[in-house]
């Protein structure tokens, strides 16, 4: 959360050295860089907007036109298997009524993952990417992570011990405030 410029922005210590050269530093999360992060926190909250709102939150490309971002709001939900959100919640613009449409905490993790995916940004940090969910789902949320981490940076944060394995630079925090 400090990272990505939520809370205690300014008292974050951290560096990005990136082709040996120090790009960012000590909490300087100014706008250059929040334009290249997207986050996914562990605890993703949803609102009583419509689905399409509720993932969309955040988004600021206004480049693309409105049907090709429907596309691909609905080819994450048929990847992450909530394809059936769009019936139970009246498409992509119903209005979610969240007093009586109750979301797993597996689903409320894939929209937040959906969340952060939509924005396609060059730096994405996935905290807990796979807490909640099921193996199943896990296993499509590491394939997907892997797969884009061919391409951009992506920090994960997670006690998934069979998930660090993976990663191709580990960072252990020792005592963590």
């Amino acid at each position: 959360n400090s990272f990505c410029g939520l809370i205690n922005e300014r008292q974050s210590k951290w560096s990005f050295v990136i082709n040996k050269k120090t790009n960012f530093k000590n909490g300087n999360m100014d706008n250059n860089l929040h334009k290249l992060v997207s986050y996914a926190p562990d605890k993703t909250f949803l609102f009583e907007g419509s689905l399409r709102d509720n993932l969309l939150l955040g988004f600021d490309d206004l480049s693309i036109d409105k049907s090709e971002l429907d596309k691909k709001i609905i080819e994450w939900l048929n990847v992450l298997n909530l394809s059936y959100l769009i019936g139970r919640n009246h498409g992509l613009n119903g209005r979610l009524n969240l007093s009586l449409e109750c979301f797993s905490f597996g689903e409320i993790k894939r929209l937040g993952l959906i969340r952060a995916w939509i924005k396609d940004k060059q730096i994405e940090v996935l905290d807990e990417p796979t807490s909640n969910l099921d193996n199943f789902n896990a296993d499509i949320i590491k394939k997907i992570i892997q797969k884009r981490s061919q391409k951009k940076m992506v920090l994960i944060s997670t006690h998934d011990k069979d998930f660090i394995i993976e990663g191709n630079k580990i960072a252990k925090l020792d005592n963590y405030k």
